[in-house]
Protein backbone atom coordinates (compact mmCIF):
# COMPACT_ATOMS: atom_id res chain seq x y z
CA UNK A 1 0.00 0.00 0.00
CA UNK A 2 1.03 3.03 -0.72
CA UNK A 3 1.00 6.52 1.18
CA UNK A 4 2.11 8.73 -1.90
CA UNK A 5 -0.95 10.49 -3.41
CA UNK A 6 -1.20 10.45 -7.42
CA UNK A 7 0.45 13.32 -9.01
CA UNK A 8 -1.81 16.25 -9.93
CA UNK A 9 -2.15 16.30 -13.55
CA UNK A 10 -0.80 19.86 -13.89
CA UNK A 11 2.52 18.51 -12.75
CA UNK A 12 2.35 15.15 -14.59
CA UNK A 13 4.79 15.75 -17.80
CA UNK A 14 3.25 12.73 -19.28
CA UNK A 15 -0.24 14.17 -18.74
CA UNK A 16 -2.40 15.03 -22.33
CA UNK A 17 -2.20 18.85 -22.31
CA UNK A 18 -5.83 19.63 -21.63
CA UNK A 19 -7.62 20.85 -24.92
CA UNK A 20 -10.63 21.22 -23.49
CA UNK A 21 -9.89 24.03 -21.82
CA UNK A 22 -12.61 27.37 -21.94
CA UNK A 23 -11.52 29.33 -24.29
CA UNK A 24 -11.11 32.67 -22.40
CA UNK A 25 -8.68 30.25 -19.73
CA UNK A 26 -6.29 29.39 -23.07
CA UNK A 27 -5.69 33.04 -23.38
CA UNK A 28 -4.77 33.57 -19.86
CA UNK A 29 -2.39 30.75 -19.92
CA UNK A 30 1.35 31.88 -21.23
CA UNK A 31 4.11 29.35 -22.99
CA UNK A 32 7.15 30.42 -22.53
CA UNK A 33 8.31 29.71 -26.05
CA UNK A 34 5.44 31.66 -27.40
CA UNK A 35 4.59 35.46 -27.25
CA UNK A 36 2.53 36.32 -24.56
CA UNK A 37 -0.97 38.07 -25.47
CA UNK A 38 -2.12 40.78 -23.53
CA UNK A 39 -6.28 41.38 -22.23
CA UNK A 40 -5.27 44.77 -23.00
CA UNK A 41 -4.86 45.89 -26.67
CA UNK A 42 -1.42 46.75 -27.76
CA UNK A 43 -0.91 50.05 -29.22
CA UNK A 44 1.21 49.60 -32.71
CA UNK A 45 4.53 50.93 -32.20
CA UNK A 46 4.56 51.91 -36.54
CA UNK A 47 6.77 49.79 -37.14
CA UNK A 48 6.18 46.45 -38.53
CA UNK A 49 9.32 44.96 -37.65
CA UNK A 50 9.20 45.66 -34.21
CA UNK A 51 5.75 45.24 -33.64
CA UNK A 52 6.12 41.27 -35.17
CA UNK A 53 8.27 40.68 -32.13
CA UNK A 54 6.64 42.41 -29.51
CA UNK A 55 3.73 40.52 -27.43
CA UNK A 56 0.21 41.38 -28.39
CA UNK A 57 1.85 43.26 -31.26
CA UNK A 58 2.85 46.63 -30.19
CA UNK A 59 3.73 48.26 -27.25
CA UNK A 60 2.27 46.81 -23.67
CA UNK A 61 -0.97 48.81 -22.78
CA UNK A 62 -1.49 48.82 -18.84
CA UNK A 63 2.26 47.83 -17.80
CA UNK A 64 5.79 49.24 -18.07
CA UNK A 65 8.29 49.40 -20.66
CA UNK A 66 11.82 50.60 -20.22
CA UNK A 67 13.74 52.21 -22.66
CA UNK A 68 17.47 51.89 -22.19
CA UNK A 69 19.58 54.36 -23.67
CA UNK A 70 23.06 54.95 -24.40
CA UNK A 71 22.43 58.92 -23.91
CA UNK A 72 19.36 61.19 -23.91
CA UNK A 73 18.81 61.93 -27.81
CA UNK A 74 19.61 58.58 -28.83
CA UNK A 75 16.33 58.23 -31.08
CA UNK A 76 13.82 57.71 -28.42
CA UNK A 77 11.48 60.30 -29.94
CA UNK A 78 11.23 59.08 -33.19
CA UNK A 79 10.77 55.30 -31.91
CA UNK A 80 8.32 56.31 -29.79
CA UNK A 81 6.68 59.34 -31.82
CA UNK A 82 4.07 57.12 -34.19
CA UNK A 83 2.37 55.84 -31.36
CA UNK A 84 1.93 59.35 -29.79
CA UNK A 85 0.36 60.17 -32.68
CA UNK A 86 -1.65 58.04 -33.37
CA UNK A 87 -2.55 58.47 -29.41
CA UNK A 88 -3.58 61.61 -30.00
CA UNK A 89 -5.29 61.51 -33.47
CA UNK A 90 -7.61 59.09 -31.38
CA UNK A 91 -8.32 62.22 -28.56
CA UNK A 92 -5.68 60.84 -25.85
CA UNK A 93 -3.42 62.70 -23.91
CA UNK A 94 0.02 62.28 -22.94
CA UNK A 95 2.79 63.71 -20.23
CA UNK A 96 6.44 63.65 -20.73
CA UNK A 97 8.41 64.04 -17.11
CA UNK A 98 11.80 65.09 -16.30
CA UNK A 99 13.12 65.24 -19.98
CA UNK A 100 16.90 66.12 -19.66
CA UNK A 101 16.70 67.88 -23.19
CA UNK A 102 14.83 70.80 -23.67
CA UNK A 103 11.69 69.63 -26.12
CA UNK A 104 12.21 71.36 -29.86
CA UNK A 105 8.76 72.23 -30.51
CA UNK A 106 8.73 72.21 -34.38
CA UNK A 107 10.98 68.96 -34.46
CA UNK A 108 8.36 66.89 -32.66
CA UNK A 109 5.53 68.18 -34.67
CA UNK A 110 7.70 67.21 -37.85
CA UNK A 111 7.47 63.71 -35.88
CA UNK A 112 3.54 64.35 -36.05
CA UNK A 113 3.01 65.27 -32.44
CA UNK A 114 0.17 67.24 -31.63
CA UNK A 115 2.08 69.38 -29.01
CA UNK A 116 -1.72 70.50 -27.50
CA UNK A 117 -2.57 66.95 -26.31
CA UNK A 118 1.09 66.88 -23.97
CA UNK A 119 1.78 68.39 -20.53
CA UNK A 120 5.64 68.86 -19.91
CA UNK A 121 6.32 68.16 -16.16
CA UNK A 122 9.86 69.26 -14.50
CA UNK A 123 10.26 68.44 -11.08
CA UNK A 124 12.83 69.32 -8.64
CA UNK A 125 13.87 65.78 -7.79
CA UNK A 126 13.49 62.28 -8.56
CA UNK A 127 10.90 61.00 -5.97
CA UNK A 128 8.87 64.16 -7.18
CA UNK A 129 9.23 62.51 -10.98
CA UNK A 130 7.91 59.29 -10.13
CA UNK A 131 5.06 60.12 -7.88
CA UNK A 132 3.81 62.84 -10.34
CA UNK A 133 4.34 59.77 -13.19
CA UNK A 134 2.09 57.85 -10.52
CA UNK A 135 -0.61 60.70 -10.22
CA UNK A 136 -0.72 61.02 -13.76
CA UNK A 137 -1.43 57.19 -14.49
CA UNK A 138 -4.28 57.24 -12.05
CA UNK A 139 -5.78 60.10 -12.77
CA UNK A 140 -7.31 57.69 -15.54
CA UNK A 141 -6.83 61.03 -17.87
CA UNK A 142 -3.26 60.00 -19.95
CA UNK A 143 -2.92 57.72 -22.01
CA UNK A 144 0.92 57.71 -22.54
CA UNK A 145 3.37 58.74 -19.77
CA UNK A 146 7.11 59.17 -20.48
CA UNK A 147 9.63 59.43 -17.82
CA UNK A 148 13.29 60.15 -18.24
CA UNK A 149 14.38 59.26 -14.80
CA UNK A 150 17.90 60.42 -13.25
CA UNK A 151 20.08 57.82 -13.88
CA UNK A 152 19.14 58.70 -17.76
CA UNK A 153 21.56 61.89 -17.38
CA UNK A 154 24.07 60.24 -15.93
CA UNK A 155 27.30 58.84 -17.28
CA UNK A 156 26.67 55.37 -19.08
CA UNK A 157 29.77 53.40 -17.36
CA UNK A 158 28.15 53.35 -13.67
CA UNK A 159 24.84 53.49 -14.75
CA UNK A 160 23.89 56.08 -12.28
CA UNK A 161 22.06 55.82 -9.23
CA UNK A 162 19.77 52.44 -9.04
CA UNK A 163 15.79 53.87 -8.62
CA UNK A 164 14.26 52.77 -5.86
CA UNK A 165 13.38 48.85 -5.30
CA UNK A 166 9.35 49.94 -5.06
CA UNK A 167 8.98 53.16 -7.53
CA UNK A 168 9.31 50.87 -10.59
CA UNK A 169 7.17 48.01 -9.07
CA UNK A 170 4.29 50.90 -7.74
CA UNK A 171 4.56 53.03 -11.49
CA UNK A 172 3.55 48.95 -12.72
CA UNK A 173 0.63 48.65 -10.99
CA UNK A 174 -0.56 52.18 -11.61
CA UNK A 175 -0.62 51.55 -15.19
CA UNK A 176 -1.75 48.15 -14.95
CA UNK A 177 -4.66 49.80 -13.36
CA UNK A 178 -5.20 52.32 -16.19
CA UNK A 179 -4.53 50.51 -19.18
CA UNK A 180 -2.15 53.73 -19.99
CA UNK A 181 1.11 53.19 -21.92
CA UNK A 182 4.22 53.63 -19.66
CA UNK A 183 7.63 54.36 -20.87
CA UNK A 184 10.61 54.89 -18.11
CA UNK A 185 13.93 55.81 -19.88
CA UNK A 186 16.28 54.85 -18.25
CA UNK A 187 20.56 54.61 -18.46
CA UNK A 188 21.70 51.64 -20.44
CA UNK A 189 23.71 50.89 -17.34
CA UNK A 190 21.02 49.70 -15.73
CA UNK A 191 20.61 46.75 -17.69
CA UNK A 192 21.46 44.66 -14.74
CA UNK A 193 19.17 46.00 -12.42
CA UNK A 194 16.10 43.67 -11.68
CA UNK A 195 13.27 45.61 -12.99
CA UNK A 196 9.69 44.74 -12.78
CA UNK A 197 8.79 45.60 -16.55
CA UNK A 198 6.86 43.40 -18.35
CA UNK A 199 9.24 45.03 -21.78
CA UNK A 200 12.69 46.36 -22.07
CA UNK A 201 14.79 48.04 -25.01
CA UNK A 202 18.16 48.81 -25.40
CA UNK A 203 17.94 51.75 -28.23
CA UNK A 204 20.61 53.56 -29.89
CA UNK A 205 21.13 55.41 -32.96
CA UNK A 206 23.32 53.85 -36.15
CA UNK A 207 26.49 56.23 -36.37
CA UNK A 208 26.49 54.61 -40.07
CA UNK A 209 23.19 55.22 -41.01
CA UNK A 210 21.83 57.80 -38.97
CA UNK A 211 18.16 57.51 -40.15
CA UNK A 212 18.02 54.07 -38.61
CA UNK A 213 17.42 52.28 -35.06
CA UNK A 214 19.10 49.50 -33.13
CA UNK A 215 16.94 47.69 -30.73
CA UNK A 216 17.72 44.72 -28.77
CA UNK A 217 14.82 43.49 -27.06
CA UNK A 218 16.42 42.32 -23.43
CA UNK A 219 13.14 41.40 -21.55
CA UNK A 220 9.97 40.41 -23.19
CA UNK A 221 7.18 37.63 -22.14
CA UNK A 222 8.59 35.20 -25.57
CA UNK A 223 11.10 33.44 -25.95
CA UNK A 224 14.62 35.45 -26.15
CA UNK A 225 15.51 37.04 -29.42
CA UNK A 226 19.34 37.12 -29.75
CA UNK A 227 19.61 39.21 -32.96
CA UNK A 228 18.80 43.15 -32.88
CA UNK A 229 16.07 45.05 -34.97
CA UNK A 230 17.21 47.75 -37.40
CA UNK A 231 14.27 50.29 -37.76
CA UNK A 232 14.03 53.01 -40.76
CA UNK A 233 12.35 56.17 -39.42
CA UNK A 234 12.71 57.90 -42.77
CA UNK A 235 8.37 56.93 -43.12
CA UNK A 236 8.29 58.69 -40.05
CA UNK A 237 9.47 61.64 -40.53
CA UNK A 238 8.93 65.17 -42.57
CA UNK A 239 10.82 65.09 -45.83
CA UNK A 240 13.26 67.90 -44.25
CA UNK A 241 14.54 65.95 -41.27
CA UNK A 242 14.51 62.17 -43.61
CA UNK A 243 17.10 64.17 -46.48
CA UNK A 244 19.22 65.36 -43.06
CA UNK A 245 19.67 62.06 -41.43
CA UNK A 246 20.20 60.56 -44.43
CA UNK A 247 23.16 62.35 -45.49
CA UNK A 248 26.79 60.35 -43.78
CA UNK A 249 28.40 62.05 -40.55
CA UNK A 250 32.07 62.59 -39.95
CA UNK A 251 33.29 59.79 -38.18
CA UNK A 252 34.21 62.06 -34.77
CA UNK A 253 30.61 63.53 -34.86
CA UNK A 254 27.63 61.83 -33.20
CA UNK A 255 24.57 61.25 -34.16
CA UNK A 256 22.32 64.88 -34.41
CA UNK A 257 19.84 63.69 -31.65
CA UNK A 258 22.52 62.51 -29.53
CA UNK A 259 23.73 65.36 -28.07
CA UNK A 260 24.57 65.53 -24.64
CA UNK A 261 22.55 67.77 -21.67
CA UNK A 262 23.61 71.17 -21.00
CA UNK A 263 23.17 73.52 -18.41
CA UNK A 264 21.92 77.25 -19.06
CA UNK A 265 24.74 79.08 -17.67
CA UNK A 266 23.43 82.59 -16.41
CA UNK A 267 26.48 85.21 -17.20
CA UNK A 268 26.41 88.48 -15.18
CA UNK A 269 25.30 91.95 -17.51
CA UNK A 270 28.13 94.21 -18.87
CA UNK A 271 28.25 96.74 -16.42
CA UNK A 272 26.58 100.07 -17.35
CA UNK A 273 28.22 103.54 -18.33
CA UNK A 274 28.54 106.20 -15.62
CA UNK A 275 25.49 108.63 -16.12
CA UNK A 276 26.86 111.57 -17.46
CA UNK A 277 24.64 115.13 -17.35
CA UNK A 278 23.84 116.61 -20.29
CA UNK A 279 25.71 119.64 -21.79
CA UNK A 280 24.71 122.94 -20.23
CA UNK A 281 24.54 121.26 -16.89
CA UNK A 282 26.52 122.11 -13.69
Amino acid sequence: MSLRSPPHPSLDPSAEPAHDLPRHLHAAIWQGDQLAGSPVPACPSGYAVLDAQLPGGGWPGGGLTELLLDAPGQGEWRLLAPALARLGQAGGEWVGISPPLRPHAPALQALGLDLGRSLWIEPRHGADAAWAAEQALRSGSCAAVLWWADDCSTPLSGGGPALRPGALRRLHLAAQASDALLFVLRAAGATAQASPAALRLHCRVVAEAPQQLALQIIKRRGPPLAERLLIDTRTQLAPALAHRLSQSLPQDRRPPDAIAPRRLMRTNPAPAPPCRPPSGCA
